[in-house]
């Protein structure tokens, strides 16, 4: 799996989530077949998904660009399958800036910041930083802090 800005060390990528998408469109496999998807980039290789959990409308995700996937079929003449993936890193989407003040960000990817501060005059009521944090849906840590007339 690739992403654009993603050079080298595949541990650099870490923090970040890749799906595997389209999701699965139709599984068929025969008695006996066997398939695995690993998440290759960390230390260890993690086990993503197995033929008992493929099913229709799966989402395939890992916390690395790489995926393995062994397949083993008995059957004479062997078995096969397609796959076909696009590849993409979820993020958090931009922080509102708040009124009278403004927010500047690290990343939005998981573990990414955004800082906020407000104009001379007005200060800020909420936290100063937010922590994009990893998830189906990439979520901040809070809610957006306000800037206020002192």
């Amino acid at each position: 799996m690739r992403d654009a800005g993603a050079r080298g060390d595949p541990f650099s990528d870490l923090g970040k989530v890749w799906d595997a998408d389209p999701p699965v469109v139709n599984v068929s496999l025969a008695e006996g077949d066997t398939v695995r998807f690993e998440d290759a980039g960390g230390r260890k290789p993690s086990v993503l998904a197995n033929e008992s959990i493929l099913i229709k409308g799966l989402v395939v995700r890992s916390y690395s660009n790489q995926i393995s996937v062994h397949f083993r079929s008995r059957r004479a003449p062997p078995g096969s399958f397609l796959l076909r993936y696009q590849a993409f890193v979820l993020s958090c989407n931009f922080p509102e800036r708040p009124a009278y003040g403004d927010v500047s960000v690290s990343s939005l990817h998981a573990g990414g910041q955004a800082y906020f501060y407000c104009f001379t005059g007005y200060q800020l009521q909420g936290p100063s930083t937010l922590t994009c944090h990893n998830a189906t849906t990439p979520y901040w840590s809070g809610k957006e802090p306000q800037c206020l007339g002192e």
